[in-house]
């Protein structure tokens, strides 16, 4: 997701998707991309709740959970984000107007 926001922002989404290709030639970027935030932004929240339970076991065995507490807050902030309807209304439409709402809304939070 924050590839892609950024890449959103800086003008280049196309670039990054091709590199990603070039890399990884048999997945269907448009299509990761589009699965990868439709599901952040409808499961955000529970995926979020679920690393927090993650990040509390590695505190219980010494371990700082940097990683998982990351996670957790990115995981949340798109699935608050996702329950905006100028976001709920894009989540069919393709990379283009995801991005577009997700990056709207991101900015709108901060």
């Amino acid at each position: 997701m924050e590839c892609f926001l950024a890449a959103k922002r800086a003008g280049i989404v196309d670039e990054v998707a091709l590199s990603l290709k070039n890399n990884y030639p048999t997945l269907d970027w448009d299509k990761v991309i589009e699965y990868n935030i439709e599901r952040m932004a409808s499961h955000g929240v529970r995926r979020a709740d679920e690393m927090d339970q993650v990040a509390e076991t590695l505190r219980e065995l010494g371990i700082d959970p940097l990683m998982a507490t990351a996670t957790s807050f990115r995981q949340r902030e798109m699935g608050q984000i996702g329950k905006s309807p100028a976001v709920r209304k894009t989540l069919k439409d393709g990379r283009a107007a995801m991005l577009e709402a997700v990056s709207a809304a991101a900015k709108d939070r901060h």
